[in-house]
């Protein structure tokens, strides 16, 4: 859904749409679950719509609620969306967002999530290549693609050989 609406250039009615479907779920009698996903989902969907502002004050409540939670698997995609967000934002948040995208990469080691450190690892690779570390970006791209055996045609596989491919090169035209 948020694709399409931003495909479609209507952000704030997809918003709108995320925001309602937001107060349906609060008003529901059942445990709330699914609360630090669906704030993570608004979060990505603030960002697409280039209002990160407003994306990271949901995923902060996400990650707060995550912290607290017994499962870890989801923490490193609400610290990579983090990272994106921050980065959004500014690009004088660089450090800020390398921090966040570190904590992913570690938290899906510590779960053993390999395609989760994948996604991790191409987003510090591409921020790595944007300050001339690319050397370090494609030996810790490497090391995280290397550890797949199959499912080579999704399309985190694919970015991160398209990155290999490219020797680095890609690596510093695309951070950010």
């Amino acid at each position: 859904m948020v694709l399409h609406w931003r495909a479609s250039g209507s952000a704030d009615e997809g918003l709108a749409m995320i925001e309602q479907a937001m107060n349906t779920y609060q008003r529901l009698n059942t445990p709330p679950v699914f609360w630090p996903l669906l704030l993570y989902l608004q979060a990505g969907a603030c960002r697409l719509a280039s209002r990160p502002a407003d994306g990271l004050t949901l995923i902060d409540e996400a990650i707060e609620i995550g912290a607290q939670a017994s499962g870890k698997t989801l923490m490193s995609e609400f610290f990579q969306v983090k990272g994106d967000l921050l980065l959004a934002l500014s690009s004088d948040t660089a450090a800020e967002a390398e921090s966040w995208y570190q904590r992913a990469l570690d938290t899906a080691a510590e779960v053993e999530a390999p395609m989760l450190q994948l996604r991790a690892a191409i987003r510090l690779s591409r921020l790595w290549g944007d300050r001339g570390e690319t050397a370090s970006a494609c030996e810790l791209l490497r090391g995280a693609y290397e550890t797949f055996s199959e499912g080579f045609t999704t399309p985190d596989l694919r970015e991160a050989r398209s990155l290999l491919d490219a020797g680095g090169d890609e690596l510093r035209q695309s951070a950010g």
